[in-house]
């Protein structure tokens, strides 16, 4: 019976008529609710801050109708970029990182066996950095055009959820694994991620691949992973042989070119992977905005990126303790990500 049951119900989340209903009925209701109930706060500074702002075109997903923008020969960018590099290279960072990834023990502890250990590829170089860069790349999250495009998407002032400086190695295996994998982001409704290039990037070094078009049904669009390791790493991540049954490789664009190129992304609602370096290391900026509902912040100290910043002014600004420090409990984020993960629809092939 419960067997019946559970079939049934995946046969109506692959059904048009199930497409529909959360295109025209839930999606439309769930977003207003999330924007002027859940994110009230937000909205109200959003509204008294940065709505009459206007935003150069380059940057502003809402003039394009998508959830992803490439962004090329930006000076503001490109300067930005090469600081952090000088930094790495100063204090010969790519050297030490290589030599951690290439251990056996890197990260022994993470649940992640796909990304520690002898499977480890990727790392954070971040916290390394010398104090100024890190104050300037907090700062700079804070106080940019991003900043803005940001709040224009989401329609509500955005809080930073991560700041990572990443250094990918070659896959020595060959065979992708982890975010190598296409994959969206399962931690709330909607984001917007700066993947900005520090070093230059072409095929040889993972490119991060994204599907072009817009997901019209957001995060309640979801791919069944046929993966059956279905583990911290794995989980919910698809091959390449199935994701082909759904889209073709013209769907599809990759961030590709010298530091300081930048892709803005929807990391919540479009599918995408990176990271898998075929010849070369890459060097990458993300800086991640969400809001306070999203289970990434659910589980960050407030202090987080505040203990970088030595500015009192900083901590005197409502809208930059607000995008920096805002933090809603942990329950809400569970009972909102069984929402989304309930009511989706599986898309089929």
């Amino acid at each position: 019976m419960k067997q019946n049951i559970k079939t049934y119900l995946q046969r109506v989340r692959s059904s048009i008529f199930w497409y529909k209903f959360i295109k025209f009925f839930i999606k439309p209701i769930y977003s207003f609710f999330w924007e002027y109930i859940i994110n009230f706060e937000g909205k109200l500074l959003y509204i008294l801050f940065h709505s009459h702002k206007k935003l150069d075109h380059k940057y502003n997903l809402n003039k394009a109708g998508n959830d992803k923008l490439i962004i090329a020969n930006d000076i503001i960018l490109k300067n930005f970029s090469k600081k952090i590099y000088e930094n790495i290279l100063k204090k010969d960072l790519i050297q030490k990182s290589f030599e951690r990834l290439n251990s056996g023990i890197f990260n022994k502890s993470n649940i992640n066996q796909y990304k520690s250990g002898t499977n480890a590829f990727v790392d954070d170089l971040f916290d390394e950095l010398d104090s100024e860069i890190k104050e300037d790349i907090v700062k700079f999250s804070i106080n940019n055009k991003v900043y803005l495009s940001a709040s224009k998407y989401l329609g509500v002032l955005p809080v930073v959820a991560k700041i990572n400086v990443t250094h990918n190695i070659v896959n020595e295996s060959k065979k992708p694994r982890a975010s190598m994998l296409w994959h969206k982001d399962d931690f709330g409704y909607k984001s917007l991620d700066l993947f900005l290039a520090v070093s230059d990037i072409d095929e040889n070094n993972g490119p991060l691949e994204f599907v072009k078009r817009k997901n019209s049904l957001g995060v309640f669009y979801k791919i069944h992973s046929d993966l059956e390791n279905q583990e911290p790493g794995q989980r919910n991540k698809i091959e390449d042989s199935q994701f082909s049954n759904y889209f073709e490789s013209n769907d599809l664009d990759r961030l590709l070119g010298v530091g300081g190129t930048a892709l803005l992304i929807d990391s919540f609602t479009s599918y995408h992977r990176g990271g898998n370096c075929s010849l070369h290391n890459r060097l990458m900026l993300r800086i991640s905005y969400q809001t306070p509902d999203s289970f990434t912040l659910a589980k960050k100290d407030k202090f987080v990126f505040l203990k970088y910043i030595k500015d009192k002014n900083i901590y005197n600004d409502r809208l930059s303790k607000y995008s920096l420090s805002k933090r809603y409990g942990s329950n809400l984020s569970k009972k909102l990500l069984w929402f989304y993960r309930t009511f989706h629809y599986k898309a089929k092939s």
